[in-house]
């Protein structure tokens, strides 16, 4: 049974990029899951293989910011699936919280070299070879945080941001080749993570969010999708937030 296309998701055992693989899987695509941490990936891989029996999957564990990495999974994939034709960056490095007067310059670089430097690696070693072949399609995960975001996160607002400058100018590049670039900017999922918070916090979050809740993955994930067929889009970072960035209402929702 052929497949939909060949997908490489990074960040793949995280919230969102594990949402993205299920989804992925589900239309019929030939995915390598690309992540750091090798057990996590094996038991994501244990997971989805009972799941999509059917579906050819693969994993490959490794740094965004590492060349070599990066590279043997390209040539993983192409060795057995063929060449990428859709690039999901959905990496990301653990959020730092604190005011920026007390954030260290290392931590602060850390965030910076995986969220930006991390999606740039990736983005120019794929799509130099989408390039060569005339057809593509990259999604960078970004966050809302690109266009609005909370004291103590300077490192990820900035490297968010960075990603939604880079993704511009790689469109522009890329289009004569017949690549489209775009980003996502999830607001606040309901991910592992964000459960973690307390109530107060998450009852403060929700009255200032329109819809009165939170991202669900898998409508982040249908975007991501949707963006591979679309092929007059490219060069935009399409937010979803359930309204969160376009309120200025001061009162409860």
């Amino acid at each position: 049974m052929s497949h939909t296309g060949v997908a490489l998701v990074t960040g793949a055992t995280g919230g969102l990029g594990s949402v993205i693989v299920d989804r992925l899987l589900r239309e019929n695509f030939a995915v390598l899951m690309f992540a750091q941490n090798e057990q996590k990936l094996m038991a994501l891989f244990n997971t989805m293989r009972e799941k999509y029996p059917m579906t050819i999957l693969h994993y490959w564990p490794g740094s965004v910011i590492n060349e070599q990495d990066v590279q043997n999974a390209i040539d993983r994939t192409e060795s057995i699936m063929g060449p990428v034709d859709f690039l999901i960056n959905a990496h990301g490095a653990p959020i730092n919280i604190r005011p920026s007067i007390s954030l260290s310059l290392g931590d602060f670089t850390k965030i910076i070299e995986t969220d930006l430097v991390g999606t740039f690696n990736t983005c120019k070693m794929i799509g130099k070879s989408m390039s060569k072949r005339r057809r593509g399609c990259i999604v960078n995960l970004s966050s809302i945080h690109s266009v609005a975001s909370y004291p103590g996160r300077s490192a990820y607002a900035a490297a968010k941001a960075g990603v939604v400058g880079l993704s511009r100018v790689l469109s522009l590049e890329f289009a004569q080749y017949h690549v489209t670039v775009n980003c996502v900017s999830p607001g606040t999922c309901d991910v592992e993570r964000t459960q973690d918070a307390n109530g107060h916090q998450m009852q403060d979050l929700l009255r200032r969010i329109p819809l009165k809740k939170l991202v669900d993955p898998k409508d982040v994930a249908n975007v991501v999708l949707s963006l591979y067929t679309n092929k007059s889009t490219t060069g935009q970072n399409i937010i979803v937030d359930c309204g969160h960035t376009a309120s200025a209402w001061f009162m409860d929702y």
